[in-house]
């Protein structure tokens, strides 16, 4: 399936962002040491996939595919790397 990669953040205690996108999820997992959420270190925020298109809805509405969670930073380690979860909280 066709579509991008972002890296979203927090930004204040209740709401998120995307801050980046991505062709492909190893560029978005390299840059994520230089996101961090809202008072976080660097390299935390959540890594989402957006397909392409739209589907209909149960209503004869089209709107856009959801989401997909992909993976979780949780912080450069002491290897200087990013460790990554796939549980999204």
């Amino acid at each position: 399936m066709k579509g991008f990669y972002f890296i979203e953040n927090s930004i204040d205690e209740w709401h998120s962002a995307p801050k980046a996108y991505f062709e492909t999820l190893d560029d978005a997992k390299k840059a994520m040491k230089n996101f961090s959420d809202w008072y976080c270190d660097w390299g935390t925020g959540k890594i989402f996939f957006q397909p392409f298109g739209t589907e209909l809805g149960e209503f004869g509405c089209y709107h856009k595919l959801p989401r997909e969670f992909v993976c979780k930073g949780l912080g450069i380690g002491k290897d200087g790397k990013v460790e990554f979860s796939d549980k999204e909280f």
